[in-house]
This record gives C-alpha cells, sequence and structure tokens, in this order.
C-alpha cells in the first residue's frame, strides 16, 4: 500500500510483488485507490474484473461482503459477465472464462 505524505489518498497495486517495477513489468497490474477527491458510483464508468477462474466464486460472496449484485451471471462470446455494486457503493463488471 501506498499513503501521501497527509495520510488522506491511498493505493494498493494488484498483483503486488515489492521486487517489480509493475509500469515497466510488461504484466496486466492495476491499482485500486482511495483518495478525498473521490467518491463511489454506481453511475460512472464500468471497469470489468478478471474473475477468473470461476465468476460464480466471486458472486457467490459479494452480498457475503456487503455488496449487491445487479446484473447476474451471463454468457457472451468470451466467457461470462456480471455486474455488481461492491460494498462502498461501486458498479463493477466481473468477467470469467466460466
Amino acid at each position: 500500500m501506498v499513503k501521501r505524505a497527509d495520510g488522506n489518498d491511498e493505493a494498493v497495486f494488484f498483483p503486488f510483488n515489492p521486487n517489480v517495477i509493475q509500469a515497466t513489468s510488461g504484466r496486466i497490474t492495476g491499482v485500486l485507490s482511495k483518495t478525498t477527491r473521490n467518491s463511489p458510483s454506481s453511475n460512472g464508468t464500468v471497469v470489468y474484473i478478471n474473475a477468473s477462474p470461476d465468476i460464480q466464486i466471486v458472486l457467490d460472496r459479494v452480498e457475503q461482503v456487503g455488496g449487491k449484485i445487479i446484473a447476474p451471471k451471463t454468457q457472451i462470446s468470451a466467457g461470462f459477465i456480471a455486474i455488481i455494486i461492491d460494498s462502498e457503493g461501486n458498479k463493477v463488471g466481473l468477467h470469467a472464462e466460466r
């Protein structure tokens, strides 16, 4: 986790390996960030997260941790997708091959 000096912003890289420079690693990576300048939203851009190997495993946990499923597991040509509202109020897409 990376924190700004004033303690207001946080960021977590994934997958995280302290021995790898994320930007030049050639790996597919991401960052989750929390800042006082942004608010959770259910009507903004939908970012899809890899829920491999099985989207249902992720969906089975959503409501247990305070989230809500707003579009159930749906088959598409590239596998399956679903859309959830996470426990903080963000709309998040999920994708997996099964």
